[in-house]
């Protein structure tokens, strides 16, 4: 086990937190964001899944990414965040948050 109180440690260990914090606060926002969208769609007679919108999304992380995760890891990551948002909207939609 590292030692907790080395410098180099602590700091990247903040570091990690720091990204992890941010990773939680965007997907908090994302859902957020799908379940404004959801809502506009239902109102506006709109589909709600948009499978050309799930690639488009994939193929722009794709083009973004300098890694050092790999493009393979990439679309794992964007099927895994579309999976959890689409399962958590379910769920605050049947809960009847934000109605």
């Amino acid at each position: 086990m590292a030692d907790p109180n080395d410098p180099f440690v602590q700091r990247q260990r903040a570091i990690i937190d720091a990204a992890d914090d941010q990773i939680l606060e965007a997907l908090n926002a994302r859902i957020d964001a799908v379940l404004a969208l959801h809502e506009h769609k239902v109102r506006a007679g709109y589909p709600l899944f948009d499978p050309g919108r799930e690639k488009l999304i994939t193929s722009r992380l794709l083009e973004q990414n300098a890694g050092p995760l790999a493009a393979d890891a990439v679309a794992g990551v964007v099927d895994a965040i579309l999976t959890l948002t689409r399962a958590e909207v379910t769920r605050v939609r049947q809960q009847g948050w934000g109605s």
